[in-house]
């Protein structure tokens, strides 16, 4: 038998899968995120997200605090405790004086292979997939630092200072990637922007080529020098920008919501892009209050819709306030169903065939 590790990257390398691969299947995991983690009888993670830890030198161990630009987070009861940017607190008050705000960090004195050791440490890297990723993206650090109505504001009424800052911004974070792909050595490099809502982008495709995209890619190009899958993660209806990410060279996108033309994605571009996810987190599915039938059919529906060219990983959400016994009784209902279905779909498959 593989393990869940070689079984997860089957998904990344063109193969078929063995048995649908589950994306953040971690122990301990919180409900919110589609906990409650691995079944007893598997002791390794399929795939762990892992930040090198200085990222974190500022935030609290309930994730609030600051990150290591000076955005303030709060936790929040709605997102399970996920922390966001403190509402009403910008770093950022005016774009033309953003240098009197923003200092680059200063990591001349990390010890990168005794941070990548600790970080790794409880990981087994024969069984588990190491996911990185380093920050929540360029367009999200406008709006982070400045707030939406600012933030999307200055796009364009001051673009060349937009423009600056995010290239002080690329140019540490590449400087950071480096270090990262040489210590951690990751099977899959991830970044991270949320461009849009359910609905819409928040920006246009012009505006993400010519601000956002070129950074990405910086980011991605070094992962790619080191042989590392790409991943990203975008929320919301981001399917305008999909052609550009298979451009860059993205394997793999979470957690491909439902409000995109998925399945015409799929036609359109078949094995080049792996779903992760395809959960209706904003429908039945996603309600604490939905009886455990219709979400175990929500969890088939995923599968049945997307994994049928190995191409597929599952993840589904729940959101609730923290000990929400609604939220853990749907996250267990999830894991179930994942167990039963998910993980003998393509041996049912071959057997009706």
């Amino acid at each position: 038998m593989i393990t869940e590790k070689e079984n997860y990257l089957r998904c990344y390398q063109g193969e078929m899968p063995l048995w649908v691969p589950r994306f953040g299947d971690a122990a301990g995991q919180h409900a919110s995120f589609g906990g409650p983690g691995l079944k007893a009888e598997r002791s390794h993670p399929a795939c762990a997200s892992v930040r090198p830890s200085f990222l974190n030198r500022d935030r609290t161990p309930d994730g609030g605090g600051c990150d290591i630009w000076g955005v303030e987070y709060t936790p929040t009861d709605s997102m399970g405790g996920a922390a966001l940017p403190t509402p009403g607190k910008y770093l950022i008050k005016d774009i033309e004086k953003w240098r009197d705000y923003i200092k680059v960090p200063d990591i001349s004195g990390i010890d990168w292979g005794g941070m990548a050791e600790k970080d790794l440490g409880k990981f087994d890297r024969e069984q588990t997939v190491i996911r990185t990723s380093l920050h929540s993206g360029y367009f999200q650090s406008i709006v982070d630092m400045m707030g939406y109505e600012e933030g999307l504001t200055a796009f364009y009424t001051h673009p060349q200072e937009v423009k600056e800052l995010l290239q002080l911004r690329s140019d540490f974070f590449v400087e950071v990637t480096e270090k990262l792909m040489q210590y951690y050595k990751p099977d899959i490099f991830a970044i991270a922007d949320d461009l849009a809502t359910a609905q819409a982008p928040f920006i246009s495709l012009d505006i993400y080529r010519e601000f956002i995209k070129p950074h990405a890619k910086r980011e991605l190009d070094v992962g790619l020098k080191y042989g590392a899958f790409l991943d990203i993660h975008c929320c919301g209806k981001a399917d305008i920008f999909v052609e550009d990410w298979l451009e860059m060279g993205i394997n793999s996108w979470n957690p491909a919501q439902v409000s995109n033309d998925l399945a015409g994605i799929k036609r359109k571009f078949g094995d080049r892009l792996i779903f992760v996810g395809c959960w209706d987190s904003q429908g039945p599915a996603g309600w604490l209050d939905t009886g455990e039938e219709e979400t175990k059919a929500a969890v088939r529906r995923s599968i049945d819709s997307f994994a049928d060219n190995g191409r597929y990983i599952f993840w589904a959400s729940v959101y609730g306030v923290e000990g929400d016994e609604r939220a853990e009784r749907k996250a267990r209902w999830i894991s179930e169903e994942y167990e039963s279905y998910g993980r003998r779909y393509y041996e049912n498959r071959a057997e009706i065939v």
